[in-house]
């Protein structure tokens, strides 16, 4: 095997090329371990961000539930041809008005639920 023979200005740029290296590869490990795992700041974004999701969704589907309740007491107060609770419910049989103040109920604490919700 033949040696080869470097003069010194070619080992002196050996040398130079040989720590750019070095460092650069040391850069590029530091980097790919840094963005392999997750930053304590990023997941606390993507905590608050999902709270706040969460949070529309439950605005979202208390909303529909306070609209699908108040439509079932409208179709009965139009049953009955009543607008306020005490006339409709001496209108009402006994089945009917259980239910009719069930639903009075319920909208009521949903409605509770829905304004904490929106509150925070």
């Amino acid at each position: 095997m033949k040696m080869i023979k470097l003069n010194k200005w070619q080992t002196i740029l050996a040398i130079i090329v040989s720590c750019i290296t070095i460092i650069g590869a040391g850069f590029a490990f530091c980097n790919r371990v840094d963005n392999r795992y997750c930053k304590a700041i990023e997941v606390d974004d993507v905590k608050v961000e999902l709270q706040l999701v969460s949070d529309r969704l439950d605005q979202k589907i208390l909303n529909d539930r306070i609209n699908q309740i108040q439509e079932r007491i409208w179709l009965l107060q139009d049953r009955y041809e009543c607008t306020e609770a005490p006339v409709c419910e001496t209108k009402m049989d006994k089945e009917e008005r259980e239910v009719y103040r069930y639903l009075l109920k319920e909208l009521k604490d949903t409605e509770i639920k829905f304004k904490k919700i929106s509150s925070s």
